[in-house]
């Protein structure tokens, strides 16, 4: 195990190096891999027999990862959990894997994509659990937050739904339990179903901490951790303070559905991808037969409101382009209601001209001409006068190059965070 630690090692000093001359990929690459791999192995001693083994399995990695990098770069965020690229966390942890689609946000799914690759992969363990997207449990991955003592904020699931109806409340009552046993980390929980999850939590706080208790005694966790937790017969906060609770959204429709639900479930914060965004959301119109209050606790028949909105637009292969109005709205609905915005990405479409021109008010903020295969498109906004209005001009220049400012401005607000010890 010395000489992969020393692997690690070089390769990390070779990395820095690499970064100030702008050449970083492969080695940054192959760094991921030699620490994936070396923390498996050193877990799991059997899974090499020699360091020539070792090497030949890295390079095997290595080239998996390479390609999927150049196809897709979102799709670097590993088959199991640690640091991740996505901007409103910092860990994954993916205890349950898989889903099935249920709206048109999940066309695209870049999950899906990832899962086919590592169900290709025979370096990749358990690889058959990620053949056709399958929902699968991973138990020996479910102690892992158990031995991070740093405080992380974690995202639950980020290759599947923790809350799809293929996951048994059991399955659910051991993420739970150690959630409760990690109180330093933050847990986000993102879900399309939020019905189901509505259902979990329904059973109320004295039988589901009787029920993580259970689970925690048959993941054979070590006593010392799981029993000054759960001695007592109530959770000493309720909803637990280090749980956030957030459901996927794409357009006004299944903001509708879903987000009602959420503000209906008891947790110590909310919070909605809108993710991709497919279409324009109102989240605070009282007008009319049309009631969401979603943003404020003025009405007293909604007194609770979501605590945080983040916003992106669709990359990988198939993206579809988001209208830059729809972002700016959304913004400005979470500016006026003090509620904290982030602006993920704009995908793999990006604004990359603005003219004026002659375009009718009946057509403001309509898409009115694609050239070149999707290459181009150019949206009306609402116009100044009957006949001139802004044409932003919108091409497919890829997620890096579109980048993450909207109207030259960072949105990346977030939600405090307030630490806590790991329970004695």
């Amino acid at each position: 195990m010395r000489g992969l630690e020393a692997e690690v090692e070089r390769l990390k000093v070779r990395v820095e190096r690499l970064e100030k001359r702008g050449r970083v990929l492969d080695e940054a690459l192959t760094l991921a891999v030699l620490a994936q791999v070396g923390i498996e192995a050193s877990v799991k001693p059997g899974l090499v027999e020699s360091y020539s083994d070792f090497r030949k399995l890295v390079t095997e990695r290595k080239q998996t990862y390479i390609s999927i990098a150049e196809s897709d770069p979102d799709a670097l965020e590993g088959e199991n959990m640690g640091k991740t690229s996505i901007e409103w966390t910092e860990y994954s942890w993916n205890p349950v894997t898989g889903c099935t689609p249920i709206s048109p946000g999940c066309q695209n799914c870049y999950a899906k994509r990832i899962a086919h690759r590592l169900s290709q992969n025979p370096t990749v363990p358990h690889r058959e659990r990620y053949e056709g997207f399958r929902v699968s449990c991973w138990p020996e991955r479910l102690e892992e937050p158990l031995h991070w003592r740093k405080p992380r904020m974690v995202f639950v699931s980020s290759m599947g739904d923790l809350f799809h109806e293929n996951v048994s409340f059991e399955v659910i009552d051991q993420v739970f339990a150690v959630a409760a046993l990690c109180p330093q980390h933050t847990f986000l929980m993102l879900t399309k179903r939020p019905e189901q999850m509505a259902a979990y939590l329904s059973a109320g706080h004295e039988l589901l901490w009787r029920r993580w208790s259970k689970a925690a005694v048959e993941m054979d966790i070590d006593a010392a951790l799981w029993i000054p937790t759960f001695r007592g017969v109530d959770p000493p906060q309720w909803p637990l303070p280090n749980v956030w609770l957030g459901v996927t959204i794409e357009n006004q429709d299944t903001a509708d559905e879903r987000v009602p639900i959420l503000l209906q479930t008891r947790a110590a914060k909310r919070f909605v991808s809108v993710e991709p965004m497919l279409g324009p959301i109102v989240c605070g119109d009282v007008k009319g037969n049309v009631y969401r209050p979603w943003l404020t606790t003025a009405f007293m028949a909604h007194p609770t409101r979501l605590d945080w909105v983040i916003c992106g637009g669709e990359s990988g292969p198939g993206a579809r382009p988001m209208h830059p109005d729809w972002v700016r709205n959304l913004r400005d609905q979470c500016v006026a209601a003090g509620v904290p915005f982030m602006f993920k990405q704009w995908g793999e479409w990006g604004v990359v001209d603005s003219l004026f021109g002659n375009v009718s008010a009946m057509h403001a903020g309509q898409l009115i001409g694609r050239i070149h295969d999707d290459e181009l498109a150019y949206y009306a906004y609402p116009s100044t006068s009957e006949a001139i209005g802004l044409i932003e001009v919108i091409r497919k220049v890829g997620r890096k190059r579109a980048g993450r400012l909207l109207d030259g401005e960072l949105w990346d607000q977030r939600l405090e965070v307030i630490p806590c010890e790991h329970a004695d």
